[in-house]
């Protein structure tokens, strides 16, 4: 694993437990590097020591057969101005406080994208529609019917609580209660 600060590339793996299966990289406000693997979450310190912040088989120490038969996964960083603030997994979304994560009482169905709003927001994409996390942990389902996105490929929010759908079908816009303000078909712009 190496990082580059704009002039080198240096090795940061020195001290990483776990090198396979890397999910996703983020890094925070301070310059931290988050590592995501299938099962585990690791933050360098700024002692470049490597911290485990995150082990599945910890936060569901029954789903341990789950992980290994690849049922249970971590999926990618939810990323806004401040760093990694949300984590998804195959089934669950985490915020990050300080150090720790925390998981959020969100219900999801096979979720596939997470993205983040400017505001501290997180849009997830799953099965059943899109779900979206208010700063506080709360969250609202937009059902996939409700919405006609049935192939969407890309969420996220803007700095006005809209939603922003990419799918198969255009580019879609929706106001924060779910209703539908613009739709630009492929091609338009």
């Amino acid at each position: 694993l190496h990082r580059f600060d704009g002039t080198t590339w240096t090795d940061v793996s020195d001290g990483l437990p776990e090198q396979r299966n890397l999910k996703d990289v983020a890094v925070d406000e301070r310059g931290r590097l988050w590592l995501a693997t299938n099962s585990r979450v690791y933050v360098r310190g700024d002692d470049a020591s490597w911290k485990k912040v995150l082990d599945l088989a910890d936060v569901r120490p029954d789903a341990e057969t789950d992980v290994e038969a690849g049922q249970l996964y971590l999926v990618k960083f939810g990323v806004t101005p401040q760093g990694p603030t949300y984590l998804l997994s195959s089934e669950a979304v985490y915020r990050r406080r300080g150090d720790a994560l925390e998981k959020l009482d969100v219900e999801l169905s096979s979720p596939w994208i997470i993205a983040c709003g400017s505001r501290g927001d997180a849009v997830v994409r799953d099965r059943l529609g899109v779900v979206v996390v208010q700063p506080d942990g709360s969250s609202r389902r937009l059902p996939e019917a409700r919405l006609g996105i049935a192939s969407a490929w890309g969420v996220n929010t803007d700095a006005r609580g809209r939603l922003w759908v990419g799918t198969s079908h255009g580019l879609m816009i929706f106001a924060g209660t779910g209703e539908r303000v613009v739709h630009y078909a492929p091609g338009t712009i």
